[in-house]
């Protein structure tokens, strides 16, 4: 039952970043991205993933193509388009001017997410993370710690880089054409890879850990069913004798998924019932 939990939550994360390199495939048949096959192309997966939070398509606009491209995007439909950040005091504001853009132009599912529509989410900060990686991960996602993920750990903020030909090292930056934007909630993925456990037994525990400066950290803790009592941290130094572990792969970090006893000291006599972690490392 370990292998297939450890199955299960790794499938279901790659399904998610699947995603993300689905819509490259996309923009690779045509070259362009259309706003109806954007939302035909990912509403089945948004559906069938019950983690994923919004997918989004985030075009490069240079400085000097900017009013064209708020011209364009208000004749074609969204009339009231313009370029925005969110101020210091969480306000949207008019994007001051710097050398490229990269505002939000497709967000689905687009009913919970109209209001994202021009926002230019990447910070100074955001940035510096993407172009840090970009010359090791051109052809997978970037995942990145943003104010979401900050807000909530439990959130995966992950972004793929799309080109428009041939790359060398020098030709990242001008070759980009814009980004391919992915956030799921790591603790839905995994309660719906739990229900969908063949044989699901009870009594099972979840820890989610995350490791700061080489020290555990605890993001996340439930019991095995919704009115079950939240469980007593267990002290990661404390996993040592009878535990399965597996390493679970995200495009650029690893989780680590620990199932041990709930009783280890009398594991021996009594105790069948394994309760599982998972530690980021």
């Amino acid at each position: 039952q370990a292998r297939t939990f450890a199955s299960t939550i790794q499938r279901d994360i790659d399904q998610h970043f699947g995603q993300l390199t689905s819509i490259r495939r996309l923009y690779d048949a045509s070259g362009t991205m259309r706003r109806k096959d954007f939302r035909v192309f990912v509403m089945d997966d948004i559906t069938q993933n019950g983690g994923t939070i919004r997918l989004e398509w985030l075009p490069k606009v240079n400085h000097e193509e900017r009013a064209a491209f708020v011209a364009n995007a208000r004749n074609n439909g969204l009339a009231d388009f313009k370029i925005q950040v969110i101020s210091n005091e969480g306000k949207l504001q008019l994007a001051p001017t710097q050398k490229n853009h990269f505002p939000i132009l497709f967000s689905e599912p687009g009913a919970a997410n109209s209001t994202r529509i021009g926002l230019d989410p990447i910070t100074t900060e955001i940035r510096n993370q993407i172009n840090a990686r970009l010359g090791v991960s051109i052809n997978k996602p970037i995942t990145i710690s943003s104010t979401d993920t900050k807000a909530n750990p439990l959130i995966i903020d992950s972004y793929l880089p799309i080109f428009s030909e041939k790359l060398s090292p020098n030709t990242f930056s001008s070759s980009l054409v814009g980004l391919i934007r992915g956030m799921f909630n790591l603790e839905k993925l995994i309660q719906r890879s739990a229900a969908r456990l063949p044989g699901r037994a009870l009594g099972i525990q979840l820890y989610l850990y995350r490791f700061v400066e080489g020290n555990p950290q605890l993001l996340y803790a439930r019991g095995d069913s919704p009115g079950a009592a939240k469980p007593k941290p267990i002290k990661y130094d404390l996993l040592t004798g009878v535990y399965y572990s597996k390493r679970i792969r995200l495009p650029d970090q690893e989780l680590e998924l620990i199932l041990t006893p709930e009783n280890i000291k009398h594991f021996s006599q009594n105790v069948h019932i394994l309760p599982w972690l998972i530690t980021a490392v």
